[in-house]
């Protein structure tokens, strides 16, 4: 039997196939249409057509943005050229409109090396697959002949055809959008991301851009005067610096062959580069005609290349190396290195893909091998000192990490053992009967005043427990290194057995994070419910967030809560579908309702206030505990990042004055400013 064929027109392609052009169907390839869409406005104004872009956020779903470049060409036709099947030259009539909104592969760029532009894109693309996966977009231009175009589209489709709706003495384009819900997961737009984008392509533009949340009242304008060098001291903690940033610029031409024909590229370079005494969050951005290259690529490769190189002929000259010392090696080179490279070249196949993510034209990469090693021959030179202070830095960070490799060499092996008998259990752990996974439920208990009571009261066969010593470590401020040697999340983790990652990757010589390996069904954080048992909360939860932020997005973690009120009456009632002398309180406003219920049936009564786990008998902690009685909340990643925002707001010290602002806002609304009266 003949199979059927199948066919997908534009608007399939674009729906069904979107990670060809975006990335992926995720909130990645959301954020990538405001990159795009930014991008290409900044080309206007790199020309010097135009003078802002502002963002304007209507709701968490739909967009717009808005540039007084000089319009998109809409109006009108355009005879096209092509051949048919037979290799005949024939010629068609297009409306304008359908060839830049509602065709791929037509558009205004194509080949920078004739036209001598340096833009981000040149396949000509987005704008069609912006029409055909949004929910409804809104196109709203201002052209030099005076009039104001509008044409608009739902889910790919023609709603309101080109017409125009007004007169003009500007020119501009505006953009309108709700991608669709069909085509994208995770869809949905922050104004802080939107922000994180802007302020990245305002220092590439050296133009004004504004983002505005009309929900919440915000805006922003960025326009950073000093371009990238501006950015970069924005984006890291410039105390930690330690010498000022280097500029390195350099540029040159490359002959090649494209399309059957030879070209000469233009390509040139701005990098702004230092070194910070932390590891941690360190900023290695590249720009490729200002795409962000989020998977790095043949530029990246060149700049480690070319520091490696210079710095260890340097190192070898001045007999830095200790004996036996190995030579330092990429991943030495990149321990708190922070750069920005603004690169530009015509080639018009520069990237990787449409998304724009890589770049692997390999003479960019000898480009910048051969430019880093020519400017750190003069500055070794010229600056011997400074490059004494980078040397040694990179020499404490090598011998540092190569310390750190051995213990975690030791915490590995910690990990991976299984637990089979006493001697190899973490300290006080108590395990269950049960050896499937999908059966055990771990408590974590705050302190050992409380490991008595849930040890005798909770279900042996299917609940283990691990009590902890006082307050976890900080996640959100201490080192990956000192979190790996924490007793506490050796010994959480070595239960657990799914090993860990950190920021998305995995961490070199530990075992890799894998969900299916996970030894428990369920996390069950059990604390006093007191200021201390609130932050070991939030401590724990930002080590899992920290750590193994899938057991949040799968839903394995939670908070347990125990009874702060014990109320027993004299004869027994019905609550809570039992026949019971003793009720339960889990919280204030419960134990007030029932309080008012026993007043009003005159029924007397004694009460019992418990700040947590310490006070309870075990037949009230058995009674929490049983699956039929137990009160969890489950906690989420926006959980979690909820917490985060409040830690670092009051505990960052980066975060200062954005605190003071605060508490000058909000302060009233905490603190009793009659106690000064």
């Amino acid at each position: 039997m003949t199979k059927k064929i199948n066919y997908l027109d534009s608007r399939g392609q674009v729906r069904n196939k979107i990670g060809i052009w975006l990335g992926s169907n995720t909130h990645q390839a959301v954020l990538h249409t405001i990159k795009e869409l930014t991008a290409n406005s900044g080309d206007l104004l790199m020309e010097g057509i135009g003078s802002q872009i502002i963002w304007t956020l209507h709701d968490e779903k739909t967009v717009e943005i808005f540039d007084d470049g000089s319009g998109l060409p809409i109006e009108g036709e355009t005879i096209i050229t092509k051949k048919d099947s037979k290799g005949n030259e024939i010629h068609e009539t297009k409306s304008n409109v359908e060839l830049l909104l509602l065709t791929l592969f037509a558009g205004t760029k194509h080949n920078g090396l004739d036209t001598g532009e340096e833009n981000t894109g040149t396949n000509g693309v987005f704008n069609t697959i912006l029409t055909y996966s949004s929910k409804s977009v809104e196109y709203e231009i201002g052209r030099p002949n005076g009039n104001i175009y509008y044409c608009s589209f739902e889910e790919g489709f023609i709603k309101e055809d080109l017409h125009i709706i007004g007169k003009t003495d500007k020119t501009y384009t505006k953009i309108k959008y709700t991608l669709s819900d069909e085509v994208f997961v995770d869809n949905y737009f922050k104004f802080n991301e939107i922000c994180d984008i802007c302020g990245k392509q305002s220092a590439l533009i050296n133009k004004s851009i504004t983002v505005i949340d009309q929900v919440n009242n915000l805006e922003k304008t960025f326009k950073l005067e000093n371009g990238i060098e501006e950015l970069l001291d924005k984006l890291i903690n410039i105390e930690e610096k330690i010498y000022e940033n280097i500029i390195i610029k350099n540029n040159s031409e490359q002959s090649i062959r494209y399309d059957n024909k030879d070209y000469t590229d233009r390509i040139n370079f701005h990098m702004v580069m230092n070194y910070t005494k932390e590891e941690s969050n360190n900023i290695q951005i590249e720009f490729l005609n200002r795409s962000e290259l989020i998977d790095h690529g043949a530029i990246q490769e060149g700049i480690q290349d070319g520091l490696k190189r210079s710095f260890n002929e340097f190192i070898k000259k001045k007999g830095l190396y200790i004996k036996n010392e190995k030579n330092i090696t990429k991943e030495d080179i990149l321990y708190g290195l922070n750069y920005i490279v603004d690169f530009k070249s015509l080639h018009p196949n520069m990237f990787i893909g449409q998304t724009k993510y890589s770049s692997n034209i390999e003479y960019f990469k000898q480009f910048m091998i051969n430019s880093i090693v020519q400017y750190f021959e003069i500055f070794s030179i010229e600056n011997q000192e400074n490059m004494n202070l980078i040397i040694n830095q990179i020499l404490l960070n090598k011998r540092v990490r190569e310390k750190a490799e051995v213990n975690r060499k030791n915490i590995k092996k910690e990990l991976e053992e299984k637990i089979t008998n006493q001697s190899n259990r973490p300290e006080k752990y108590v395990p269950c009967r049960s050896k499937i996974p999908s059966e055990i439920k771990l408590t974590l208990i705050e302190g050992d005043s409380s490991l008595g009571s849930v040890k005798l009261a909770r279900n042996s066969y299917d609940t283990s427990i691990l009590p902890l010593k006082g307050k976890p470590i900080n996640p959100f401020k201490s080192k990956l290194d000192k979190l790996l040697n924490n007793d506490e999340i050796k010994a959480i983790f070595k239960i657990l057995g799914c090993g860990m990652e950190y920021k998305g990757h995995a961490i070199k010589g530990i075992p890799k994070f894998n969900i299916d390996n996970l030894q428990v069904d369920r996390i069950q954080i059990a604390t006093d419910f007191d200021f201390d048992g609130f932050h070991i909360q939030v401590l724990l939860l930002g080590t899992f967030y920290t750590l193994a932020p899938e057991l949040l997005k799968q839903g394995k973690i939670y908070i347990l809560y125990t009874p702060l009120y014990v109320i027993r009456i004299k004869n027994k009632i019905e609550y809570k579908n039992e026949i019971t002398d003793t009720l339960l309180a889990y919280s204030e406003q419960e134990r007030n309702d029932i309080i008012a219920k026993l007043n009003k049936e005159n029924i007397s009564f004694k009460e019992t206030r418990f700040k947590g786990l310490g006070g309870l008998s075990v037949p009230i902690m058995s009674k929490a505990l049983s699956e039929k009685d137990i009160i969890l909340k489950q906690i989420t990643m926006n959980d979690v990042e909820e917490s985060k925002k409040w830690l670092e707001l009051f505990l960052s010290e980066e975060k200062l004055k954005e605190r003071k602002d605060y508490i000058e806002t909000y302060g009233d609304k905490y603190f009793d400013y009659s106690l000064f009266e």
